[in-house]
């Protein structure tokens, strides 16, 4: 009878924690994150205002959303649920970055390794 109060207060800290239905899973969002990073560099590359920056940026953003067949909601979603889930977000976040440095070293031109 004592041990009932403990097995359901882990319980309720286990089923609190979950990832709610339709937010991207971990692979998901690094895949997304890392297509947004490069969206990010290519636009540095142009001259251009703030406000504009952000316009098309966000417009990038949402075709990208439907290209892996998401809505706006749930990007929005996702990215409430891994900024309340830091150590999950910061996994997240050195798995794009990982990514990142594994094409950047692939790539033809790379003179770091020369």
């Amino acid at each position: 009878m004592r041990c009932l109060p403990l097995v359901l207060v882990v319980l309720m800290a286990c089923g609190r924690d979950a990832r709610p239905p339709g937010i991207l899973d971990d692979r998901q969002m690094t895949l997304f994150l890392v297509d947004i990073y490069l969206a990010e560099a290519r636009m540095s590359q142009f001259p251009m205002r703030p406000d504009s920056a952000q316009k098309i940026f966000q417009a990038y953003e949402r075709k990208l959303a439907e290209r892996y067949g998401m809505s706006d909601s749930i990007v929005r979603l996702s990215y409430q649920y891994y900024f309340e889930h830091p150590k999950e977000f910061d996994r997240i976040l050195e798995a794009a970055i990982d990514t990142l440095s594994l094409r950047e070293q692939r790539m033809p031109f790379n003179t770091q390794s020369q």
